[in-house]
């Protein structure tokens, strides 16, 4: 398979290309990062701007379309957000070829100031409230939101993570995944987690879609897909993970990462400060959130089960890197604490709805 790293060995190419295309300065392009997509800085006419790499093995031509459009329409109805950018060509996404397949180019405006985490002075209630509204004012959008023609919809569960399902031989079964935590190796832990998470899985894609509960979202809007600058403004980016998906889902999302990951490099792994956190955090979300849009009291109750598919989609990301001898202690802390909780039927937190 072929990683973003290795594309790294000729991205002159592929940059000059973009450069070309989009009107700026080749020898003024800086790598920032990137994980599944490559991400680069530069400026045109006194702007600073992004540019994003997208192999397209990860995402289809219309997938990418489809995203830069959503973000345009938000950005045009005044939703802080990272406005995409025209090539000289007028297009919002241009194709460069490379020796490996064809890579697919976005550029966007660089979100003023910031990652906000624990350590910052501007993380707490405040900038909680302005996350919720501006979570609230892109759902309150999503609603009206009809892709122009020849755009497809993009559908949010084509994007998950695909897990293998469980064979006749090891039919999910949540008592058998409860036996022998303790004593099973890595390989069947991991499979015991993939089993609970296609339960799970299964179960949110069975609740309905109509009134209001369903639509164009983020999908991973937690604290480092945006940037506050210094009067507390966020502007939200990296959509590449957007499409047609439960509004609840992005909820779940800042609640479990604010709450766990507040401090990216020591996750939390005790339920209690956790569930503590929690509840301080989702009320002052939830107020922002609705001046823009309400969400029932009663379809909120389903809020605990799309935090714990997001733990366990992680944990099985993170499993094999988290779990080897390469990781820190805290990080091999975290994946064995959850994995033995998910396996024991212990949420990851208590949410009082």
């Amino acid at each position: 398979m072929v990683t973003t790293a290795s594309y790294r060995t000729y991205e002159n190419l592929f940059l000059h290309e973009a450069a070309k295309r989009y009107g700026f300065d080749p020898d003024r392009i800086r790598h920032v990062g990137g994980f599944e997509n490559l991400v680069y800085e530069t400026e045109r006419d006194g702007r600073e701007l992004i540019i994003r790499i997208t192999p397209s093995t990860k995402r289809t031509p219309d997938y990418v379309a489809a995203e830069l459009d959503w973000m345009l329409r938000l950005a045009d109805y005044g939703v802080q957000v990272a406005r995409p950018v025209e090539s000289l060509n007028g297009r919002l996404m241009e194709a460069a070829e490379t020796e490996a397949e064809p890579l697919l180019m976005g550029v966007f405006e660089k979100a003023p100031g910031g990652h906000v985490g624990a350590d910052h002075p501007l993380w707490g209630p405040r900038l909680f409230e302005q996350w919720g509204q501006l979570t609230g004012r892109m759902h309150r959008h999503s609603e009206t939101y009809a892709p122009p023609e020849g755009i497809p919809r993009r559908l949010g569960s084509a994007l998950d993570e695909v897990y293998p399902e469980p064979s006749d031989e090891e039919a999910p079964s949540a008592d058998r995944d409860r036996e022998g935590t303790d004593e099973a190796g890595p390989e069947a832990v991991k499979q015991a987690l993939a089993r609970v998470y296609t339960r799970i899985a299964a179960d949110v894609e069975r609740l309905p879609k109509d009134g209001g509960r369903y639509g164009m979202c983020h999908r991973d809007l937690h604290h480092g897909n945006f940037f506050a600058d210094e009067a507390g403004r966020m502007t939200a980016f990296d959509f590449d993970d957007c499409g047609d998906d439960y509004y609840l889902q992005d909820i779940a999302m800042p609640v479990y990462y604010a709450s766990v990951f507040a401090s990216w490099d020591k996750p939390e792994t005790d339920p209690g400060r956790v569930s503590d956190f929690a509840g301080r955090f989702l009320d002052d979300f939830l107020r922002g959130y609705e001046r823009e849009r309400r969400i029932g009291s009663g379809w909120l109750k389903q809020l605990p089960m799309f935090v714990e598919k997001r733990r366990l989609d992680l944990c099985l990301i993170l499993f094999d890197i988290w779990g080897s001898e390469k990781a820190t202690a805290g990080q091999r802390e975290w994946i064995s604490a959850n994995s033995k909780a998910i396996l024991r039927d212990i949420p990851c937190m208590s949410l009082h709805l």
